[in-house]
């Protein structure tokens, strides 16, 4: 009895799921940055 496709399914999820958040994590971060430059040049800092 092998559980091989379970095991590689549930990595492959896993993956998917982390690399997900990566991502998303980069752009919020991107979009802050943004956001704070914008903010300093109004406010006359940049």
């Amino acid at each position: 009895m092998t559980h091989t496709g379970y095991i590689v399914a549930a990595y492959g999820f896993t993956a998917l799921v982390t690399g997900a958040l990566i991502v998303w994590s980069v752009l919020q971060y991107r979009g802050q940055v943004r956001a704070l430059e914008a903010l300093e040049t109004r406010l006359g800092r940049g």
